[in-house]
């Protein structure tokens, strides 16, 4: 995956309807107010998955 896995995320939050914090607050499991690289990753997980299972190319449009 080229793109910033940062950018990948607000973009997939935008598509999902989140706001900028909602999103933030769903991937920040431990609560300290920043995001680290595990819970950055497994937010790239679960956006694949979604991804997966509806079958939309959300990724590729993804500036």
């Amino acid at each position: 995956m080229d793109e910033n896995p940062i950018i990948v995320l607000i973009e997939f939050g935008k598509l999902m309807g989140f706001r900028l914090m909602d999103l933030f607050a769903a991937l920040d499991k431990d609560g300290s107010k920043s995001l680290d690289h595990e819970e950055i990753r497994n937010g790239l997980r679960v956006t694949r998955l979604i991804k997966a299972r509806s079958g939309k190319t959300w990724l590729n449009t993804c500036a």
